[in-house]
């Protein structure tokens, strides 16, 4: 089991990663193109970070399974991105602004759901 400060970076690094995918998904509500470029780049830039710190801190917390851990994780997280109802329905409802709506409040609620948890990533 690893230790609470290898772990303590990979957890900071999805805090701030979540919060500028957060940010960044916001930004394309502007009606203006570069703002809405800039959000799209921070977006994909911070989707980027919480992914490598998932998967670091599944190597870390893995031990002798690491292999193991690491398929299951990419072949969960894979059958969760093809799940592409919710947002389906939100764009059916609302457009665009209520797919951002859906995605900061998933974004919201497993920020929360991982600090009352107590894990550390």
């Amino acid at each position: 089991m690893p230790d609470a400060g290898s772990t303590a970076g990979l957890s900071i690094r999805l805090r701030r990663g979540d919060a500028a995918a957060s940010g960044g998904v916001l930004l394309t509500l502007v009606p203006h193109l570069v703002v809405i470029l800039v959000g799209l780049a921070l977006c994909a830039s911070a989707i980027f970070v919480c992914q490598s710190a998932a998967h670091s801190y599944v190597g870390a917390v893995s031990g002798d399974a690491r292999s193991s851990a690491a398929g299951l994780y990419v072949a969960f997280t894979t059958w969760w991105h093809c799940r592409g109802l919710a947002p389906a329905l939100a764009w059916q409802i609302g457009g665009w602004p209520a797919c951002v709506t859906f995605i900061v409040a998933v974004q919201l609620i497993t920020m929360r759901w991982r600090s009352s948890s107590g894990a550390h990533a």
